[in-house]
């Protein structure tokens, strides 16, 4: 989701419009900065700002880039010892088959280098 919906509908409710002169460039830039960032460490960080915002107007840039930077380390590290937890996907089945179409192909890279080789020998022959 973009930062318009995560971040910004709720900073608008809370604190109402921006005080800009250029509502346009101030909105690109926020976005600029938050679009592509995970959905749920942005709305997490968009806690986090709200809590700790103390003004009735539109919390920095700064400051919220620094509350996706401290939500991010969390949710990451979190998202690690889940992924840690999970069991290790089963080793692939190799067949007789698969066997025998390996030791073609390495058969036939041989020649292939071998006939290579052969060439490169009788060019520097002449």
């Amino acid at each position: 989701m973009s930062f318009q919906k995560l971040m910004a509908e709720r900073f608008l409710a809370l604190y109402g419009p921006p005080q800009t002169d250029n509502p346009a460039l101030y909105f690109s830039e926020w976005a600029r900065v938050f679009d592509g960032t995970d959905a749920e460490i942005l709305t997490a960080a968009t806690d986090f700002v709200i809590r700790q915002h103390r003004y009735p107007n539109w919390p920095t840039i700064g400051e919220c880039c620094e509350a996706v930077d401290r939500v991010a380390e969390h949710i990451n590290a979190r998202r690690a010892r889940e992924r840690a937890r999970l069991p290790a996907p089963p080793p692939p089945v190799v067949t007789q088959a698969t066997r025998k179409r390996v030791a073609a192909l390495v058969d036939e890279c041989k020649r292939s280098i071998a006939r290579a080789s052969m060439d490169a020998g009788m060019r520097n022959k002449r």
